[in-house]
């Protein structure tokens, strides 16, 4: 709720990319484009949404299942699901490096290509084309990954994380080692 009204405060200059869609495709535009729910429960009617658009929302619903339910059943016959998602190689590194520390979980996991394109099949999503792209960025410091992290809300979500502090030496031994055998690299395997 807080992105959306955040959104709805700042005063369009331009078209947006979606008025020039519903333009470009002859779609009536709806009473409202901001809607806050939750991913599971849509509060719009079965088929009647010509495209759905979901950046980097599907990791945070594992399994995906209900989610691609729900898309299928809010989609028009001819509808769109457009998405991006992480893989399971995301932040491969850190996830190594924590588990040279202790046995406890500190990165999320993320669906495979191949589950999440059984899932859509699952789900009725007729015709699922999947692509990926493995991506790898330098960081000039251990610690501007776990920022960037902190920033974007991309916190461990697991249900058997830690809930208590890490601890200083952990944390340090981690930064550590991930800077000695990974010189500050981060995979980031992007599923569309």
């Amino acid at each position: 709720l807080p992105m959306l009204q955040y959104a709805r405060s700042k005063p369009r200059q331009h078209e947006s990319v979606w008025q020039r869609l519903r333009r470009a495709v002859g779609v009536k535009a709806p009473s409202s484009d901001w809607v806050a729910a939750d991913a599971v429960n849509l509060p719009l009617a079965s088929g009647s949404v010509q495209l759905v658009f979901s950046n980097l929302m599907l990791q945070w619903c594992l399994p995906p299942d209900k989610v691609l339910a729900e898309v299928s059943r809010v989609l028009a016959p001819d509808g769109l699901f457009l998405f991006s998602t992480f893989g399971p190689t995301t932040l491969q590194e850190l996830r190594a490096a924590w588990a040279m520390v202790d046995d406890q979980p500190h990165v999320n996991n993320f669906i495979d290509i191949h589950d999440l394109g059984s899932a859509m099949t699952r789900a009725g999503l007729a015709e699922p084309v999947l692509d990926l792209d493995r991506l790898v960025f330098d960081y000039a410091a251990t610690r501007d990954l776990l920022d960037e992290l902190k920033d974007l809300g991309a916190g461990n979500s697991l249900r058997d994380r830690r809930r208590g502090l890490t601890g200083k030496n952990r944390l340090a031994t981690m930064i550590s080692i991930y800077r000695d055998r990974y010189a500050n690299r981060a995979t980031w395997e992007v599923i569309y």
